[in-house]
């Protein structure tokens, strides 16, 4: 059942499948009267069977204007709204419940820290966030600060060290393979890759050197080492000391924990500056779905908030005239005049040109909307900041419901 699921995968994964339940639910109770009701009306008493289209006998499309089949459909109408609205005020009653009941089994630190964002860089510390947040208080309720740390460096040395590794390891096999030690040209320059002797050109002006590479990638393997643990030391990484850097080492989003819920809950609810851009407070994301990387980001640039609006209203702007044009393209008389060859078939098989052009213009929205959730994902993941993964989800799922509001109903 639902508590299993929630035991077993937490309260978002619970309320996936009752969602589903939900929808599933409202179907049957919805489908059942409209298929076995309104299809057979439309069938005997619509009035119009001497249509071509055989598809529409079962639908509205078979009813005369001003039938008493009408009437029929105004109260199908209300009896859909008042079980959907049932179902769904039902549904909200219990995920409210199942909700609190989540907030107060929450265990600390999860339940005593927040998310702070937009720290003024005189606090972007983790002693100046405590000393803050005491001091706002009046007493000590700080029991941790953390300040999110700009690692660009850290993971870059982390790539070479891997990198070195391997080219250590591939050479290392092909020494056991072949007896002899591998060597390459090594260029002065670090912008050029190392190449091997068999493609060394004399009238290259790459200055350079032939090197053992087993000897070469390990002296970058020992350098990138040391060069990882002075930037774990810079970023107060190796010890409980406060970092040696006060300038584009620390982001401007932390993380603070408090001795108790209250004083958490406080904090949540305070404003710390008059204009309201710094110091912003919220519940923390997941430990395990937080974007460290959006939370390293100093600031968020106008630049890519703009080119991020931007790009979401083009695809707003772009929907209706690429299903026009798509339809106009696909339909089968433009086709022969492309390919001559498909007149031949439309001769052999009359029926295939109206199965073509019921179906091209259907093909060309359901593959434009299919392929707008990852557009979209993509739009908010790189010219976005979010500090979650679900917060991405949500911001894609706010702009698809426009999306459809505005361009399909």
């Amino acid at each position: 059942n639902i508590d299993d699921v929630e035991a077993a995968a937490g309260l978002d994964a619970a309320m996936m499948v009752e969602f589903a339940d939900l929808s599933m639910q409202i179907l049957a109770v919805i489908g059942l009267p409209l298929v076995c009701i309104l299809c057979p009306l439309h069938f005997f008493c619509g009035g119009s069977l001497d249509k071509d289209d055989i598809l529409s006998w079962i639908g509205m499309a078979n009813v005369e204007q001003g039938s008493w089949l009408c009437w029929v459909h105004s109260g199908i109408v209300w009896f859909v709204v008042i079980v959907v609205q049932h179902s769904v005020k039902s549904a909200q009653v219990s995920f409210v419940s199942r909700r609190v009941q989540w907030l107060r089994r929450m265990p600390p630190p999860r339940s005593t820290t927040v998310l702070v964002e937009h720290i003024p860089p005189e606090h972007c510390s983790d002693s100046g966030l405590v000393a803050y947040f005491n001091s706002v208080f009046g007493r000590d309720v700080v029991e941790s600060a953390h300040v999110t740390r700009n690692t660009r460096m850290l993971r870059y040395h982390l790539a070479m060290i891997r990198k070195a590794q391997d080219h250590v390891d591939q050479a290392v096999r092909s020494l056991e393979a072949c007896g002899e030690r591998p060597k390459a040209f090594f260029p002065h320059s670090p912008m050029h890759k190392a190449v091997t002797a068999d493609h060394i050109v004399p009238e290259s002006p790459v200055l350079g050197e032939m090197r053992d590479v087993i000897e070469r990638w390990s002296e970058v393997l020992q350098t990138e080492r040391s060069a990882l643990c002075a930037e774990r030391r810079r970023l107060g990484l190796c010890n409980a000391g406060e970092p040696d850097f006060h300038e584009g080492g620390y982001a401007t989003s932390g993380f603070v924990t408090f001795y108790t819920r209250r004083d958490a809950e406080i904090a949540l609810r305070m404003q710390y500056r008059a204009h309201g851009m710094q110091f912003i407070v919220s519940t923390p994301p997941s430990p395990e779905d937080v974007r460290h990387l959006d939370l390293q980001k100093r600031e968020w640039g106008f630049g890519d908030f703009l080119l991020g609006y931007s790009c979401i209203v083009f695809l707003f702007w772009v929907f209706a005239p690429f299903i026009v044009a798509f339809s106009a393209v696909a339909r089968l008389e433009n086709l022969q005049t492309i390919v001559p060859s498909l007149h031949v078939v439309v001769m052999l098989w009359p029926v295939t040109r109206t199965i073509w052009d019921g179906l091209a213009s259907s093909l060309a929205l359901g593959l434009f909307v299919g392929l707008l959730p990852s557009w979209l994902t993509f739009i908010c993941d790189w010219l976005f900041i979010m500090k979650s993964g679900r917060q991405l989800q949500l911001q894609v799922q706010k702009w698809y419901f426009y999306f459809l509001v505005v361009l399909v109903l």
